[in-house]
């Protein structure tokens, strides 16, 4: 399970998600996304300078 950002009409949201595996219409498993609880509007935070610093540097770090 991990914490995504997403954009829910333009607005940052916050939810946890997990990855889950399941055939695609091919028959082929792939893994898909299944929101686990939406956790909300991002400026609801006070930390969210520092989420997104994060969030950034994790995609940094893994491509």
């Amino acid at each position: 399970m991990y914490v995504e950002l997403t954009k829910n009409n333009g607005i940052p949201y916050l939810r946890l998600v997990k990855g889950v595996r399941r055939p695609n219409a091919k028959g082929v498993m792939t893994v898909t996304k299944k929101t686990v609880f939406n956790i909300g509007p991002l400026s609801r935070y006070d930390d969210c300078v520092a989420y997104n610093s994060f969030t950034e540097n994790r995609r940094n770090n893994s491509r």
